[in-house]
């Protein structure tokens, strides 16, 4: 169960939309993402950090919209991961861990760079986001504990925490040159209780514990990109992020749980294709992250394509 847990942890953690540059959301921008994805691991890292093995494998949709209200000021919907809709347990062809993901909404700054709320720059852009996780309902654990009595189709853990979610992301890009820049990304999200029973299917039904505690998330990214324009109407690039993400020890009734903690440290190649004179201008990009290091985690290998469309009003 542990390790099913922590596999549905790091896989909401990495969803593929994580790190995003710096640059202004133009007054008037409407911004869609379109993120289909699939991860999969051979492997885990245990508590010592070592590897073991273990297979897992889960493909998900996610959405996002973004609108510039003001130059400075933009409103958005991240729902990515929006959906798990298939999933795989070398060790139980019954268990799976498909659903409906948590919601942020946000609203963010643009604090230095063209059009900014603080300082115009051509060579620093920064730009700041304030989040609400907004939870999905958690399963019907009487449910899939009969599922799982019948052996049908069940699931031990939802795809997501469903927990109520408050922090912030930080976006700052330092520009090199008109084809080359920099961009560094942080994103920390602080949770709340939640009711134990509704965590799990072993949690659920217990009479002695009342709250449980992710604690928080913490991603940090960094982000070296190119971009070049082969004609007017198609521009490409590349990207090679490296990124890290943290959890705590997660808490019942307010004592930690020694062991829980979790982090893992993950790298891989990006390339992209824009294409500005579209009738409807889109960008596709295509990722893939490997992992390097982890603790408490799957060794997760994801691919992501992100198709993003741009409408001005």
């Amino acid at each position: 169960m542990k390790r099913i847990i922590l596999f549905l942890l790091i896989c909401t953690l990495a969803a593929p939309l994580v790190a995003e540059e710096a640059k202004p959301r133009p007054k008037g921008m409407l911004r869609t993402y379109i993120i289909p994805a699939y991860s999969f691991a051979f492997s885990e890292f245990d508590a010592d950090a070592k590897s073991r093995d273990a297979a897992v494998q889960a493909t998900s949709l996610g959405l996002a919209v973004e609108y510039g209200l003001l130059d400075w000021l933009a409103l958005s919907i991240h729902w990515a991961p929006l959906w798990t809709f298939w999933s795989d347990f070398e060790e139980d062809d019954n268990l799976h861990i498909n659903g409906l993901h948590d919601i942020d909404f946000g609203v963010r700054f643009q604090l230095i760079g063209d059009k900014s709320l603080i300082a115009d720059s051509d060579k620093i852009r920064l730009a700041a986001s304030v989040v609400l996780r907004f939870p999905w309902v958690s399963a019907d654990w009487k449910d899939e504990s009969e599922n799982f009595i019948a052996r049908d189709d069940y699931k031990e853990v939802d795809p997501d925490k469903h927990a109520w979610g408050i922090g912030g992301r930080l976006y700052f890009d330092y520009v090199f040159t008109q084809a080359f820049f920099l961009n560094f990304y942080t994103e920390f999200i602080k949770f709340f209780d939640k009711d134990y029973e509704d965590v799990n299917l072993d949690t659920y039904g217990d009479p002695v514990h009342d709250d449980y505690n992710y604690g928080w998330d913490l991603t940090f990214e960094i982000e070296p990109t190119l971009e070049y324009a082969l004609t007017e109407g198609v521009h490409i690039g590349a990207s090679l992020p490296v990124n890290i993400k943290f959890t705590p020890d997660v808490s019942v009734d307010g004592t930690s749980q020694n062991d829980t903690a979790t982090y893992l440290l993950m790298f891989g190649p990006e390339i992209s294709i824009y294409f500005p004179k579209m009738f409807i201008p889109t960008e596709f990009r295509l990722s893939y992250l490997h992992p390097l290091l982890g603790r408490n985690s799957p060794a997760t290998h994801e691919f992501g394509l992100y198709i993003q469309s741009y409408v001005q009003f």
